[in-house]
Formats: C-alpha cells, structure tokens, sequence
C-alpha cells in the first residue's frame, strides 16, 4: 500500500503549466472579491452607527452564533427544507478544507500531506467522501423543490439554481478528479491510503480502468481546474446577490440584537430635555431613518444577509391579509437602493440620496406593520426588520410631522391627557364602582404589589370586565395590592411604537417618577403592552421593576391554593389566543395555559398557529387606533381560526387582543356560538362559581364612558 497525494505531481503532460495557472486563477479570483467586499464594507461605514458595541456581549454573541450560524437552530423549524438547507451549509465546511488542499497541490504538489498530517488525513478523507454524497442529494432535493415542488413562499430565481448548479458541480468534480488519479496504472492506485479511506471516489474509479494514464491525467487535470474555476467564480458570484448571505450570516448572527425584541431602539433627545445640551449642538440631528445612510450599519448588514426565502413574508399578518408589506421586501428593496445610489455615497454626495418614503418604500408600507416580530422568529439569519421599521416612522413622526390621522388623534389624546382616549384623569377609576380597590396614595405603609391597569383596562367598556376580574381574584387571594388610580398615565408603548420617540420619552419619565416616588418594585398588569414597556424599556430610563403579567401571578396563586377554580357549566372548550407582546416579545406561554388547564372540565385546544407561532389579532405597532382599509382585516383571519377549533371560548390575556377578537367574532355573526373572554374573566368564573355576586367579576356591566 503506498501513499497519493491528492493533486497529479507530473503537469508535463498537461498543456497549461500548472501551478502557474493556479496562482493566477487564484489571484484574479481573490482581487476581484477583495475589491467586491470593500465597496460593501465602504457602504457600511458611510451608515449610521449601531445602537449595541458587540465587544460588550462576546460569550453571549459567540453562543447565538454557533447555535445560529454553525447549529442551523432556526431553519430546522422547517421540518422539510430545514435539514437539507442545513447539510449543504454544513458539508460546504467540510468541503471548503478540500478546497484549501486542493489549491495548495496545484501550486506545490504534496502541500495536502503537510497540511493533513498524521491521523488527520484519513479522518478527512473518509468524511469528505461521505459528505460529497449527502451533498449532492441535498442539492437535487433542492433543485427538485425549486422547479417541481415550488412552495408559494419560495420566489424562483435564477440564481439559486446557478448556485445549486455550481454546488453540484464541485462535488462532481472533486470525485471525478480523484477517481481518475484512483485509476491510474491499471487501477494499481487503488491500494493507496487516500483510496482506501475514499469508499465513494474508489467505488466510481474501475469506471476509468483500462484507460491510458495520459487520458486519466488530462481528466484529472480538466476536472481540477473546473472546480477550482468555479470555487473562484462562485466566491464572486456571492457578493452579488441574495447569496450573500453564504459570506455574511456568520457575522450577522454574532451581531445580532440583543435586547428582547419588544425593546425599540432609543433615539438619543438629551437636547430636548437638557437645554445645555441643546445649546451645545452644532447642527439639529437627523432622527429615525430618512436617508439610506441614516440607518445604522447593522441594519444595512441585514439587507446583504436576506436569503430571499419567503418565511417571513408566510408569517407576517401584513402580507398575509393583502397589505403592502413585505419584510421580506424591505431588505431586498433597501439593499438595492443603496447598490444604486453607491457612487454617491462612496464620494460623500449625500445630498443627492432621496428619501426612503416615498422613492423606496410607500407610506403604506411602513404603517401597516404591527410590530408582532414574527418575522424576526421566522428569519433563519437573524435579521431585525422592526428596527427598519420602526427607524423610518420616526423619521416621519418626529422630522416631517407625517403620520395617519387616526394615530394622530391617539398620541393627541396620550399628550394632553394621559390616556389614548383623551379621556380626563378623573375617570380612570370608574371601573372600580362597588369594589374594594387600594389607592396607593391612600395606602398606609408598603404594599407588595402596584397593579397597573392600563388605559384599555382603566377607560375601554369591555376590558373594565377583565379590571374588575382580576381585582377581586386580587382581593380573594389576600395580595397585597394598590393601584395608581388617576395618577397612572399611558405608559407610551403605542406612541413608541408609531415613531413618537419624543412622546414616548416623555411619558416614561414621569411615570417613573411617580413609580420611583412610591417606592414601586414588583408590577403587575394585564395588558402585555404595558407589560413589555415596564419590564424592558423603563430601566433606561431609571424605572428597575419586577414586572409580572396578571396570568403568571394568577397562575402562583391557583399553583399555591390560594384561588381554587370550580366546574362551570358555561364553557367546557377553550382555545387560547397567544399575544405577541407576552409571547413573542416575552415568551410568556405557559402561565396562561396553566391557568386555565387548572379549571375543573375544560377542555383547552389549540389552533394550527399557537405559541411561537401564533398569529397577530392586528392591533399591536399603534394598529390599535388605526383602521385596515387595505385587503382583509388580519383579526378576521385569526378569529376564523379560532373559530374553526369548535371552541366555546376564545380566551386571550390582553385587552388589544380582545377588541380585536371581540370585533372579529361579531364581524363573522358567531356571538351565540363562542365567548371572547380574558383568562382572569374565566378564572373569576370558575372560583366564583355559586357566589352570585362575586361572579359578576366575570361579566360585570361598567360604566359606559369609552368604547374601542
């Protein structure tokens, strides 16, 4: 048995010297990438900055990036694409160590043996064998769902069969190229180390026996430079295109966002609030995304790293209900506008960019997006769409005061009055009539809990229910409670998220001084917005709570005895409607679920989108206070799928969510059929079942003083 190196060592018969032609291949391949990359990376460096420096959260960002990028985590959702998605990404690894090996014995026949040394090389050999196989049936696979299968999420391309043609050419290649240096001298090389530990490329060899030895060698040498041609073409190819990605997910997945996605990025206002500051500026800053060069560097990384592949368009509420959104669009159009405009970008004549809104996307676009993220669940490389979003409504919000009308009214309301109604201050307790409810001004001594009711919970005729409800659960149980009463204020969230930062900011900083001054440290509410305000983006501004959503207290206090649910006969089958902002945004799943599964005969089902996959109701990202006059009303589809669960009630844990499932169960006539009921109204229910006047908690009638 002798040893072969990987790479024919006679170019003699070959009529191109050989590594001549390697080293220049691989030179012009290489320039013309290097040359492809730094205008790409130019075009970054001419953006805006990025709002987290990832040297602070290296393990954290190092962890995402192997489970990411490496682990493939977030593409084997696909039960079907996702595996064989990720053993091309992950036998091209393996492969790329041929492709080194391979251009080291084009220059310097024998380099192979000094680079896999010792147990190395036959460790490799046998796994890039097994690896060329798998690979190729991945990539027939994928070229079969591409032209037969044609999955309505997927967008046919050119270039992806390009790619996948060049993915199946290289692993052709590389066994050919290799089976007929097997073949040579009569098949005597097939006693080698390199073919006994190569049982693919040996098993095609005798196919080339009897051939003369110059024959096999200009078969050899043809098929070696085929792949090293095409390895440097597709190397260039990448830039290009949606393909980019191949280069750029590793990175993208290691900058990555942290914060929870429910955080919206903060716009710095220190000069709206420090006069020295103001009077320190040389020029009035530019807020949100007005210009492609205002949107930070790691959101222009995401437009290079969009594969292109649809999940998030199937998965938005936008899209899906006829609306001009597609996240999916966002990316590719952004990416492309800043291709068109890189000139002048690069030569620093910014002036001549025109604006997003407008020339790149249409006001419709931006506004239709109800901020659920679940887009970002579905993307497999990380990309933040809500960041773009977000960024170019406040352009339009707080730079050229342009926002829908009917959000205008809302944040009037939360200006003036503290409440998106525009209600006064003085009925915010109105829902408390004929309830024992602790005021926190009037509290003597501490209290554990500050129960925040919101402004839907405090002001809206059907979310008053799910109020009451859980005061009295509150009260049953012996929490130690209080409410802020006419002192709690709108805590922001939908003027956040329409693009508002200034009025946002505002509201956050006296409702934590308020907080602060009571001495607040554990928060409950019921309303999932108010929620993810509280818990995730108050504490940079000063405001530290423990902050818990009324389905995870209630759900301690059934755990602990201290509420005990009886049998109704009212509903016996429930389906559970997952909030976005408790979920998605919190991944606040099981306590609700807890809660109701601890009812004496109930039967909880849940519909074909559930959890992380839940579907949006249409109300989050300031949608609450704006109508859908475009395609169908997403709330509609979420009710028809509740519906269809042949469920009794449809329990949710927001007060949004119920609007929006109330209306929907209305607008399909389905009132005699099925309930829309908060999970605290159906447990209040069930504990109260036999006390008729404690069971009001459940369907008490309220003042009538607002109607969403």
């Amino acid at each position: 048995m002798h040893e072969l190196h990987l790479m024919a060592t006679n170019w003699g018969d070959f009529p191109i010297p050989g590594s001549a032609a390697v080293i220049a291949l691989l030179l012009v391949g290489l320039g013309v990438f290097a040359y492809s990359m730094y205008v790409r990376i130019q075009l970054l460096a001419a953006a805006g900055p990025s709002e987290e420096p990832p040297l602070e959260t290296i393990p954290e960002r190092v962890k995402r990036m192997l489970v990411i990028a490496f682990g493939q985590s977030k593409i084997f959702k696909d039960p079907i694409a996702g595996p064989m998605h990720a053993f091309i990404f992950w036998g091209f690894l393996v492969l790329g160590i041929r492709t080194v090996t391979m251009f080291a014995d084009g220059i310097a026949p024998g380099a192979s043996d000094v680079l896999l040394f010792g147990p190395l090389k036959p460790a490799y050999l046998v796994t890039k064998d097994i690896v060329l196989v798998i690979v190729l049936a991945a990539v027939s696979y994928a070229a079969y769902r591409r032209l037969v299968v044609k999955p309505p999420r997927m967008k046919q391309s050119g270039e992806a069969l390009l790619i996948l043609g060049f993915i199946g050419t290289l692993c052709l290649t590389d066994i050919i190229a290799d089976a007929a240096l097997f073949a040579m001298n009569n098949g005597a090389n097939l006693h080698s180390v390199e073919a006994n530990w190569s049982p693919v490329t040996a098993a095609v060899a005798p196919l080339f026996i009897g051939l003369s030895n110059t024959v096999l060698h200009w078969i050899h040498g043809v098929n070696y430079f085929i792949h090293i041609t095409i390895i440097l073409v597709f190397l260039n190819v990448l830039p290009l295109g949606k393909h980019f990605h191949v280069i750029t997910a590793i990175p993208n997945s290691f900058l990555t966002r942290l914060k929870k996605r429910g955080q919206i990025r903060s716009v710095d206002l220190s000069f709206f609030f420090d006069e020295e500051a103001a009077a320190a500026m040389e020029e009035e800053p530019v807020l949100g995304y007005g210009k492609v060069t205002d949107v930070s560097w790691k959101d222009l990384l995401d437009t290079y790293t969009c594969t292109e592949c649809g999940r998030c368009d199937s998965m938005c509420p936008a899209y899906q209900t006829g609306k001009p959104l597609s996240p999916m669009r966002l990316h590719t159009k952004l990416r492309d506008h800043l291709y068109e405009y890189k000139e002048d970008i690069l030569a620093g004549n910014l002036d001549n960019l025109p604006p997003l809104i407008g020339t790149v996307f249409s006001a419709d676009f931006i506004w239709a997006c109800t901020t659920c993220a679940h887009c970002v669940e579905a993307c497999p490389v990380e990309n933040q769409h809500l960041t773009k979003i977000i960024g170019m409504r406040q352009y339009k919000q707080m730079m050229e005061a342009d926002f829908p009308a009917e959000a205008g009214a809302a944040m009037q309301g939360i200006e003036r009055q503290g409440n998106p109604w525009g209600l006064s201050a003085e009925d915010r307790m109105g829902w408390a009539k004929g309830i024992e409810v602790p005021v926190i001004s009037e509290v003597e001594g501490p209290v554990e809990y500050l129960f925040w009711v919101g402004c839907s919970g405090a002001y809206d005729d059907r979310n008053k229910k799910i109020t009451q409800a859980m005061a009295k659960l509150l009260n049953k149980a012996g929490v130690s409670y209080a409410v802020l009463g006419t002192e709690e204020m709108c805590t922001g969230d939908s003027a956040r998220r329409l693009g508002n930062e200034l009025l946002f900011q505002t509201m956050a900083q006296m409702n934590i001084e308020t907080l602060n001054g009571y001495g607040v440290k554990k928060i409950i509410t019921q309303c999932p917005h108010c929620f993810n305000t509280l818990r995730n983006e108050y504490p940079e501004f000063g405001g530290e709570y423990d902050v818990m959503h009324h389905t995870e207290i209630l759900a301690e206090l059934v755990e602990q005895g201290k509420l005990k649910p009886q049998a109704v006969e009212t509903f016996k089958k429930i389906t559970f409607h997952d909030s976005c902002y408790l979920g998605r945004h919190n991944d606040v799943y099981d306590a609700p679920r807890k809660v109701l599964d601890a009812i004496p005969g109930v039967e909880r089902v849940e519909m074909p989108r559930n959890k992380e996959q839940g579907f949006c109701c249409g109300a989050g990202g300031g949608r609450m206070w704006m109508e859908e006059h475009i395609g169908t009303r997403v709330n509609i589809n979420r009710v028809d799928e509740a519906l269809d669960t042949q469920a009794d009630a449809i329990a949710s844990g927001c007060p949004f969510c119920m609007t929006m499932l109330d209306n929907g169960v209305k607008d399909r006539e389905a009132e005699e059929k099925v309930a829309t009921k908060d999970v605290a109204e159906l447990l209040a229910e069930s504990v109260f079942a036999g006390d008729t006047e404690a069971s009001a908690a459940a369907g008490a009638e309220a003042p009538e003083t607002a109607d969403a």
